[in-house]
């Protein structure tokens, strides 16, 4: 028993450890002489430096986009949906049956969600609900409200309004399944 914990605490720690990483490579720490992020990677805010092929700077300007900028993009917000996904494992967004109000367990893992976003600026979240109601115009209206409140939560908790956004799902996809019917997602990219 005591092995199988240390096993899993180990699993988790690494990949809190990897994300950490990978948020860290793309806010900048690191190398400052490092050029295959965005930026200049020294925290000044002089201009990035011209690219040596004259196609365009570091941050893909000048209408060319640089592929290690969108790669490091892709990475941080995979290092986010890694995490967004280990935090709605572990105390997952709910709603109560017939409800559009979140619980206070689900204000909390919301406010976990946007500090974890915080540490990944630029990357959008879109935020899915779904109801489990039979009448389809019904379960479309309550999963939009839920989705609603959770970006108005996420937003009160400091995601920018521009990065985050609603979508109610309906039923589709969740009948008889009410764990699914009063869940929500959250997907990073």
């Amino acid at each position: 028993m005591v092995r199988r914990i240390t096993v899993t605490r180990a699993k988790g720690i690494a990949g809190i450890a990897a994300a950490a990483l990978a948020l860290a490579g793309l806010a900048g720490c690191g190398d400052d002489n490092n050029q295959s992020g965005s930026g200049n990677g020294n925290g000044s805010s002089s201009a990035p430096a011209p690219a040596p092929n004259g196609q365009g700077d570091q941050n893909g300007q000048n209408g060319q986009n640089d592929p290690n900028g969108a790669q490091n993009g892709s990475q941080a917000a995979q290092a986010l949906q890694t995490k967004l996904d280990e935090l709605m494992k572990a105390t997952p967004i709910s709603f109560e049956r017939e409800k559009t109000e979140l619980t206070e367990q689900s204000k909390e893992t919301v406010k976990k969600a946007a500090e974890a976003a915080a540490g990944a600026a630029g990357t959008k979240l879109e935020v899915t609900a779904s109801a489990g109601y039979d009448d389809a115009a019904k379960a479309t209206e309550v999963s939009q409200q839920r989705a609603d409140a959770v970006v108005k939560e996420m937003t009160a908790n400091g995601v920018p309004a521009d990065r985050v956004t609603a979508k109610g799902t309906g039923n589709e996809g969740v009948a008889g399944d009410e764990k699914a019917a009063t869940s929500v997602k959250i997907k990073a990219s």
